[in-house]
């Protein structure tokens, strides 16, 4: 994941250096401008992200082990080019953000009381411990633009913007393979193996629910790549594309005492028990505008 991501930042800078460079020092006698230099366009994407949720300091100190996933993410858009160079687009679209996470162990001990109020020690002993996270966003994205042409129907681009990101659907799965015990110090006895309170050992607990995620969620939102005309009113683009939420995006707020399952039939979230929980993607975009 950090070597695909190092490349793609290196291709990133290479692109960048080259728009950078003066646009007056390629030949005069070249015609760059598309047929119409300011014009209103309509258009679309759609990307193959490999994308990510970050679980950070989860489980008061467990090591959270994430996978990320591939998942796809579209929009579509008009905007104005005001220059051969320059322009803007704003419309609206979607992205999921797919993530599996494991832990490989998980311990918890707490004081309570049973059924007929005595005093106990509860511990709980987890392990294989897998969830995937999912959460599908509508966005409203504003991007600026900037096109270099090369030659009369190709081209380099750059763009950047702000999405605003609505969580539209939220959810999660869980499952895990637990053993509950108690301790009870007045008959300094370890309880186990027996209905009663549910002591039971390598009991496999699962859940599913929805995801606390705020309501609004900031994204930044980068990519850099081709761009050619194919008509006189069609163009085309592909680049690689990188972007990131700009805030915590988990609504949770009572994490420091965190319980991951204390029954047999009940297992949280892990991002329920995360300090700070950040999403980002990176991928292809694939991309098309129409000239009005």
């Amino acid at each position: 994941m950090k070597l695909i991501l190092y490349q793609i930042r290196i291709i990133i800078i290479q692109l960048f250096l080259v728009l950078m460079v003066n646009p007056f020092s390629f030949s005069q006698g070249t015609n760059f401008s598309p047929s119409k230099q300011k014009y209103l366009f309509a258009g679309g994407s759609f990307s193959i992200l490999q994308t990510g949720i970050m679980n950070t300091d989860s489980l008061t100190g467990f090591p959270v082990k994430s996978e990320y996933r591939l998942s796809p993410g579209g929009s579509i858009n008009a905007g104005y080019q005001f220059s051969k160079y320059f322009g803007i687009s704003a419309g609206i679209g979607f992205s999921s953000f797919v993530t599996d996470i494991s832990v490989d162990s998980y311990t918890l001990s707490f004081d309570t009381t049973d059924s007929e109020k005595q005093s106990y020690n509860r511990r709980v002993a987890g392990n294989e411990i897998k969830e995937t996270q999912k959460v599908t966003f509508i966005n409203v994205p504003v991007l600026f633009m900037f096109q270099l042409p090369v030659k009369s129907r190709f081209g380099l681009y750059l763009e950047t913007g702000l999405n605003l990101s609505f969580p539209f659907k939220t959810e999660y799965s869980s499952y895990g393979t637990f053993t509950y015990t108690g301790f009870y110090p007045a008959y300094n006895a370890l309880i186990k193996d027996i209905p009663y309170e549910e002591f039971k050992s390598d009991i496999g607990v699962n859940k599913a629910g929805s995801l606390n995620i705020k309501k609004i969620c900031p994204e930044l939102l980068s990519s850099a790549g081709l761009w050619f005309n194919i008509k006189s009113r069609i163009q085309l683009s592909a680049g690689f594309c990188y972007n990131r939420m700009l805030t915590d995006i988990s609504e949770y707020t009572e994490t420091k005492d965190f319980r991951l399952s204390t029954r047999t039939d009940h297992i949280k979230s892990i991002m329920s028990g995360s300090d700070q929980v950040k999403a980002s993607s990176m991928g292809l975009k694939i991309a098309f505008r129409y000239i009005l």
